[in-house]
């Protein structure tokens, strides 16, 4: 077992118990939980399955007879990643993804015909910490919402309006107005997401930097921009804006953004530790993902 990244207040990390979580409900996905539990009971790792999941994949299982759950893992695809990352995050957990989706950045291919659990648990894995996003969202100085998450904090116009027109602010200067669809403010993690397709550039997970991504700016000066993790963010929409807007946090359902509110986003404090196997790269995970060129073999 290996750590990456800075650490310091963890010296080790037993996996004792696992939560498993999947949220889609489809018959293979369902064989797919069958099999991990099979494959942690040959690990004697005990196992819990979350409530919701256990409903949507109509499991007459019983594990509540288990301790408190030590790691998370979840099977799915990325957006399901998300989901469990709001678990972990607020439990302070790791968590293992077992892809079951269509790409798969942040999941490991685990299964029958692919690496099996034993050849990550219960030891030969590293933990890689991830920053994360802390959000506010205030109105005349008093917190309306606050929340975290992993890829993205995203303020765009609703569906049928005009432009959008934000302030933006670093460390409480002003600094520049977009004008276009949005902006996204992107963790590394969240660079390989919506903010890539938005001409974002990708940042490794060990960088500890923010990127500032408009979304379809009306002027072609208005570039993403790479900030210190360190650095306070605040959003507003101008007075000269005449609509709300909505905020989305990764990929939970939007709230609407009022003209008088404060979007203030900051790197918080915690982290998310993700689980991967001894031989995990992020960058051939990407080449492979991106169908980045290769020379072939002549």
């Amino acid at each position: 077992m290996l750590f990456c990244g800075n650490l310091d207040a963890m010296t080790s990390l037993a996996l004792k118990t696992a939560l498993i979580f999947a949220r889609k409900s489809c018959p293979d996905l369902t064989k797919k939980i069958r099999y991990i539990i099979d494959e942690l009971d040959n690990l004697n790792i005990n196992w819990q399955i979350d409530r919701e999941t256990l409903d949507t994949h109509a499991l007459d299982i019983d594990s509540s007879q288990h301790d408190k759950p030590d790691f998370m893992i979840c099977i799915g695809g990325d957006g399901s990643m998300l989901h469990a990352a709001q678990h972990a995050i607020s439990n302070q957990i790791p968590l293992l993804g077992i892809n079951h989706g269509r790409i798969g950045f942040l999941t490991e291919q685990v299964g029958a015909d692919h690496t099996k659990l034993s050849n990550i648990l219960p030891d030969d894995f590293i933990v890689e910490p991830r920053l994360i996003l802390e959000t506010w969202v205030k109105r005349d100085g008093h917190l309306v919402f606050q929340g975290y998450c992993l890829n993205e904090t995203c303020l765009t116009r609703q569906p049928h309006q005009h432009v959008l027109e934000i302030s933006l602010k670093l460390d409480q200067k002003e600094v520049c107005q977009f004008h276009g669809d949005g902006v996204i403010i992107a963790t590394p993690t969240g660079s390989t997401a919506y903010a890539l397709s938005a001409g974002g550039p990708i940042i490794s997970p060990d960088i500890q930097a923010i990127s500032i991504v408009p979304i379809c700016p009306h002027k072609l000066s208005s570039r993403p921009i790479i900030i210190n993790q360190s650095t306070e963010i605040e959003l507003t929409i101008t007075h000269f804006h005449s609509h709300n807007a909505s905020l989305v946090f990764d990929s939970q359902p939007p709230k609407e953004f009022a003209k008088d509110e404060q979007l203030i986003i900051k790197a918080s404090k915690k982290v998310i530790q993700l689980i991967h196997p001894n031989s995990y790269s992020h960058f051939q995970k990407l080449s492979q993902k991106l169908l980045w060129e290769q020379r072939d073999n002549a």
